[in-house]
């Protein structure tokens, strides 16, 4: 008969530790990218002219925070950075899309499509870049 293999709790804690990581890593990108909107709505706000181009400035600030959590998770997790990266926009775009849902009317059109596959792929770069920024010991 074969014994049963009974998970140490250090098994047990290591993907929990991972998960929890990866949602407050997205914690993280999502309150950066409601900062940086704020500013520009700030900005928008203040200025004289409202230009068309302020869903420029949604994409800028969603793509900045896509990449800081990429970054943090990739550097947390010691994971190879593409999959930190990948890994950590799912928290994140569910974040992004509780958040940009409330603000619409509901619907995920094309746009906020688009919008999600750039996070993704800026999310990725961002845990690639974390990897290849660590110090050498």
């Amino acid at each position: 008969m074969q014994k049963k293999h009974i998970k140490s709790k250090k098994e047990i804690s290591e993907p929990l530790k991972t998960i929890i990581t990866l949602i407050i890593c997205g914690i993280i990108g999502t309150v950066i990218a409601v900062v940086i909107s704020l500013l520009f709505s700030y900005m928008l706000a203040n200025s004289a002219d409202i230009p068309d181009s302020y869903s420029y400035y949604l994409v800028i600030s969603a793509v900045t925070g896509g990449l800081v959590c990429g970054f943090i998770s990739a550097k947390i997790l010691n994971l190879k950075g593409i999959i930190a990266g990948a890994l950590s926009s799912v928290p994140y775009l569910l974040f992004m899309s509780i958040i940009l849902l409330a603000f619409s009317d509901g619907k995920i059109n094309i746009y906020s499509l688009a919008l999600y596959s750039a996070i993704i792929i800026i999310s990725t770069v961002g845990g690639i870049l974390s990897a290849n920024t660590k110090r050498k010991k």
